[in-house]
């Protein structure tokens, strides 16, 4: 019987006359899930699309207004009559990422090298699907211009105080914890210049926020990660609350293969299919959940 140990696969069987997708698939969805940045911030609906459909439809609850409540008499309800609407989250991207492995028998008795391939795999779904989360933030409209000038990769106190005050300007906590910061590496870089940023006697711990891919520190109680994805012409990243950014998949990352006798090889792919979503918008306060973050020009 084959097994799998430290010391690889014992292929003294029949076992390699076809490619073993399950030992592949946990390590692709291992290495998916850890590239990822935008996607483990994001607000997860995987949930409401597992049984079915292609649509999310998010709703609006809009701020509601208090009344005085006199002792002794009722409270007077007031019907609801405004129509606050949804937000669609459509089921409309799959990605793929396709790989033709020669020998795949020598490559499944060797652990590390397996590693290597599910670790590839994974990479390549988690970015694609990153990219796509930023291409959504960077739709929003809102923005926040850094007090630098064009070109200078550098944040600075002021720059600080600026975000604080534009989200509670926005009735935003950004101390809840939903509340992220993700930027491109050049002016994440900048940061350990600034003991704010970089010593622990300053920020405290700091390890309470969630794992995705790029954490290191916080920012006036924010948690700061880097993501190359964050590659839009004249954006050094963004803020924003995590109910701002949407997601969903209606088929989790999956692995299949093919043999092709043409390659005297096996044909493996996974795939996923997903759908974005940004809630977001200019008009009122409490609906400004996300900004680009921009020098001012």
């Amino acid at each position: 019987m084959a097994k799998l140990g430290s010391g690889g696969l014992n292929n003294a069987t029949q076992f390699f006359n076809s490619f073993v997708p399950e030992l592949w698939a946990e390590g692709v969805k291992y290495y998916f899930r850890k590239n990822l940045v935008f996607g483990g911030l994001a607000t997860d609906w995987t949930s409401v699309v597992e049984g079915g459909g292609d649509i999310v439809n998010i709703p609006r609850i809009n701020e509601q207004s208090a009344v005085d409540k006199t002792q002794g008499t009722a409270i007077a309800w007031t019907l609801n009559t405004t129509d606050e609407g949804s937000d669609q989250l459509i089921i409309d991207q799959h990605k793929a990422a396709p790989m033709l492995i020669e020998d795949v028998a020598k490559v499944q008795a060797n652990d590390d090298l397996m590693a290597k391939y599910s670790s590839e795999l994974g990479y390549t779904l988690a970015k694609q699907i990153d990219a796509s989360l930023e291409g959504a933030l960077g739709g929003g409209g809102n923005t926040i211009e850094l007090g630098q000038t064009t070109g200078a990769d550098e944040f600075s106190a002021a720059d600080f105080s600026t975000i604080v005050q534009t989200l509670l300007d926005s009735d935003i906590d950004y101390l809840s914890g939903d509340v992220y910061m993700v930027l491109k590496p050049s002016l994440y870089a900048s940061l350990f210049k600034l003991d704010a940023f970089a010593r622990a006697d300053v920020i405290g711990s700091s390890f309470n926020y969630p794992r995705a891919s790029g954490f290191i520190g916080s920012l006036v109680g924010i948690p700061v990660y880097a993501s190359s994805a964050v590659d839009t012409s004249g954006v050094f990243g963004y803020v924003f609350h995590k109910s701002a950014l949407n997601m969903a998949f209606s088929q989790a990352p999956r692995l299949q293969e093919q043999y092709s006798i043409d390659h005297l090889g096996t044909k493996v792919v996974a795939d996923t299919v997903y759908g974005t979503k940004l809630v977001t918008g200019t008009s009122t306060a409490n609906t400004k959940r996300a900004w680009s973050i921009k020098n001012a020009s």
